[in-house]
């Protein structure tokens, strides 16, 4: 019998500037412990609750807790963790942990515990880590706009999150951005059309407005079906229309909906997202 062929999955990730951007605390902490026990679940059944417990060493942003009690999921391969280990947290609101990265070489380098710069780098040292908290913080950037950028194949960051599929790493809206996704506008393929419209919501400005409302006429079309218990359908999708319209939305400007494009969005298209 042939091995069953390995299942390609999308990768997902957060860039470090991101992290920090969004994140109300932000502190290095090591392993004191932790727990290895079972906990009642539904209808009587019983789960493996794993959790580890941490004391925050040094504060970066905000005033992170002295300690805390952080599920095992995050982070830790192999279980159990070896005391003393470093990481470095992300917290919300109510100190919950929104990630956690590696800073010492004790882990098992995972997807989730690595360090990705929105410039597609792998960060692997405690100090490089570290030196690129404080420079972004330095900038005091809100934690505000975001969009998913599609990992370029031959990008360290690529390498390391590759499952089969294709990477997208979650990055700040920064300024630089904006003349790239201004000139994706006039990209011949539709779909990078739509893309950069949709992006453009989280730059708003009298040339963003101007450059999406242009859009609103744009030609690029394709057939979409839609399959229901009534039959198949196939419809005319205009992608950088709807991106335009729906992205002017969001900047809070009032246009009609497009020609071509129906109410119930049945004409939506994932590919230009």
């Amino acid at each position: 019998m042939a091995p069953a062929a390995l299942r390609a999955e999308i990768a997902f990730a957060e860039s470090l500037e991101w992290l920090v951007d969004n994140s109300v605390r932000i502190g290095v902490a090591e392993v004191t412990g932790f727990r290895d026990a079972w906990k009642p679940g539904l209808e009587g059944a019983q789960s493996d609750y794993r959790s580890v417990q941490m004391k925050v060493t040094k504060a970066l942003k905000g005033k992170p807790p002295e300690t805390l009690d952080a599920p095992a999921g995050l982070l830790w391969r192999p279980w159990p963790p070896p005391e003393k280990a470093e990481v470095l947290l992300f917290l919300g609101e109510d100190s919950k942990v929104l990630s956690a990265l590696a800073l010492s070489g004790r882990f098992e380098k995972v997807s989730y515990n690595t360090a990705f710069t929105k410039d597609f780098r792998v960060l692997s040292s405690r100090q490089e880590i570290l030196e690129a908290v404080e420079t972004r913080l330095a900038l005091k950037r809100p934690g505000k706009g975001n969009f998913q950028m599609e990992v370029p194949e031959e990008s360290p960051a690529f390498k390391a999150l590759w499952g089969g599929s294709a990477c997208y790493l979650r990055v700040p809206a920064d300024p630089e951005y904006r003349e790239g996704l201004m000139k994706a506008l006039k990209s011949p393929d539709v779909h990078a059309r739509a893309r950069a419209a949709r992006r453009l919501a989280e730059y708003p400005g009298p040339e963003t407005e101007k450059a999406l409302r242009a859009l609103l006429a744009d030609p690029g079309a394709h057939a979409v079906t839609r399959t229901s218990k009534g039959g198949t359908e196939r419809l005319t999708a205009y992608p950088a229309r709807r991106a335009a319209w729906e992205a002017l939305k969001a900047l809070g400007v009032s246009v009609p909906r497009p020609e071509g494009l129906r109410e119930d969005a049945l004409d939506v298209s994932g590919s230009d997202r």
